[in-house]
């Protein structure tokens, strides 16, 4: 199960999701989590079927491992990061979530993923 700091997380995401202005991005859903729950636990994250409800968007954007490997000291080794880039892409593949997938330079992506966003706001 989720631990208290998480549901509070996703009650305080769902609640600016109200309030916000026509854009939410969230950096790490609960998809993504249920991704690492298994990469580095071996487990099924167990979650309540009213915060998955609360964590379907309307628009996925997956950013390949494509960029060079940078080790900030908080990083996985490049091996793992790639091991962890399946398990993330596999995750949403599975629960036949659509995303759209990201590639190329640090400029490239953003722009790529900005047109993205500006289509579907218009």
């Amino acid at each position: 199960m989720l631990s208290t700091q998480e549901v509070g997380r996703k009650n305080e995401k769902k609640r600016r999701l109200k309030d916000a202005n026509k854009l939410l991005i969230v950096d790490t859903d609960l998809n993504i989590t249920r991704s690492y729950s298994k990469f580095l636990f071996g487990k099924e994250l167990k979650v309540a079927d009213w915060v998955i409800k609360a964590n379907e968007f309307d628009l996925y954007l997956y950013l390949s491992n494509d960029s060079p490997h940078i080790q900030d000291g908080t990083r996985l080794e490049k091996e793992r990061r790639d091991e962890l880039n399946n398990f993330h892409h596999a995750e949403l593949v599975d629960r036949r979530i659509k995303f759209e997938f990201i590639t190329g330079t640090w400029e490239e992506r953003f722009l790529k993923s900005v047109s993205i966003i500006d289509k579907l706001l218009m």
